[in-house]
């Protein structure tokens, strides 16, 4: 249903479907369900305007030539036959029934109605105003808003059927209370303007701030990195040469053992034969006291 989709669309996307687009779909929804009795392509022109809202009814208007004015008091009936009159619609006028699609109005929905058909003044005064304001409070630097007032009071008065600007009278000006108001809130606004743009001054001079120490640490960081690897290389060559050291004083000391046992292998050898000497020098000399006796 219409009502279902609404808050499937409104909780998958918060502000699909809003003001007078609601009670355009629950409208819709009669000719679109499957088996309706009507389909909305059976429907002319004035039934198809009958299920739109009031206020799209008068923004209708608004496309097809039709003041502002004309249609704030006037029933849906005839603001829907002033927009076929005025588009050259021709289409057979059928009893008065009400559609289908319509719900009964809500007495809350018909107060508010009634409340806001009470007369706000004219339309083009209050857009002259707003633009007023705009120009009022404009900070310097800023485009202008004259020339788009210009525009919109020639548009006000050739469609009040008058000839020109020049002729039209002039707009009332603004008090001393509200001139003072607007040039505080000028003031303000340059003030604002003024803080923010020292303020972004500032942000950017600790952003260059920021960025110098930041690269001031990659240089460190990078440096430090250097001295790493050059002191790893470093004990790197050492362990090499410490092992190398030791592996030729070894092969030495080997030597040397080697050359200590030839030694005493040497040694060894001329104690035996002096030995062998003495004991021959000593049977000898036992044989010639043998032979004296």
């Amino acid at each position: 249903s219409a009502r279902s989709y609404i808050g499937w669309a409104r909780l998958v996307r918060p502000g699909t479907v809003h003001g007078s687009q609601q009670q355009y779909l629950e409208n819709l929804e009669p000719f679109l369900l499957q088996g309706a009795a009507r389909q909305l392509q059976s429907l002319d022109q004035r039934e198809r305007l009958q299920l739109l809202p009031r206020r799209e009814l008068r923004f209708w208007a608004l496309d097809s030539g039709i003041a502002s004015d004309k249609t704030r008091h006037l029933p849906e009936t005839e603001i829907i036959e002033m927009i076929l009159q005025a588009r050259g619609i021709k289409v057979a006028s059928n009893a008065p029934s009400a559609s289908s699609a319509l719900r009964a109005p809500d007495p809350k929905a018909t107060q508010r109605l009634s409340a806001a058909a009470e007369p706000l003044g004219d339309d083009w005064e209050e857009l002259m105003r707003y633009l007023r304001l705009l120009q009022a409070v404009k900070v310097n630097g800023e485009g202008s808003w004259d020339t788009v007032a210009r525009c919109v009071q020639e548009l006000r008065y050739l469609n009040s059927g008058g000839q020109s600007i020049a002729a039209a009278p002039q707009q009332p000006s603004l008090s001393a209370a509200e001139g003072q108001a607007l040039q505080e809130a000028r003031k303000a606004c340059e003030a604002a303007v003024a803080n923010a743009k020292t303020s972004d001054a500032e942000l950017r001079k600790v952003a260059s701030q920021a960025c110098e120490a930041q690269r001031d640490c990659d240089q460190i960081r990078f440096r430090i990195a250097l001295v790493r690897e050059a002191r790893l290389a470093e004990q790197r060559r050492h362990d090499e040469s410490g092992q190398e050291a030791l592996a030729d004083r070894l092969q030495l000391m080997h030597a040397e053992l080697k050359e200590a046992q030839s030694l005493a292998s040497e040694r060894a050898a001329a104690c035996r034969a002096e030995r062998a000497s003495l004991l021959e020098a000593q049977q000898r000399l036992q044989s010639f006291q043998a032979f004296g006796r």
